[in-house]
């Protein structure tokens, strides 16, 4: 049995910012001040917080959030939301989303669901990396 969607996408990720020269932290199961993120990629001191999903599903379909992954201001509480893309038949991707880009639905819940308007096939396709 091949990986998990979870674990390649943490790989891809971890793989696609060593690349760009940062170092990379796992904190994917740590707790307190480092809840609602998975990732922390540093270089040059300056650290960025990554939320890390993974999806089987064509280059549109983002999962939705845990209320530990949003602040209470309905902001995702990472720098960023990458999502990396494993299609059945079609090449992998990783979409790299800014907080601001990311529009949640405001409804309260345990787990917060991203807008339709934001899981649009033409709407993703500006943050796929090349």
């Amino acid at each position: 049995m091949g990986e998990s969607v979870e674990i390649r996408a943490m790989k891809s990720v971890r793989s696609h910012y060593e690349r760009d020269g940062r170092a990379i932290t796992d904190v994917s199961h740590a707790i307190g001040k480092h809840a609602g993120y998975d990732l922390i990629a540093t270089k040059d001191s300056r650290e960025l917080k990554l939320e890390v999903k993974g999806s089987a599903k064509p280059y549109h379909g983002i999962p939705d959030l845990y209320e530990t992954q949003v602040d209470e201001y309905n902001k995702l509480r990472a720098d960023f939301l990458c999502v990396a893309y494993f299609p059945p038949g079609k090449r992998e991707r990783l979409a790299i989303i800014s907080r601001e880009d990311v529009l949640i639905d405001p409804k309260p819940k345990i787990s917060y669901s991203i807008t339709n308007e934001c899981k649009k096939e033409e709407t993703i396709k500006k943050f796929l990396v090349p």
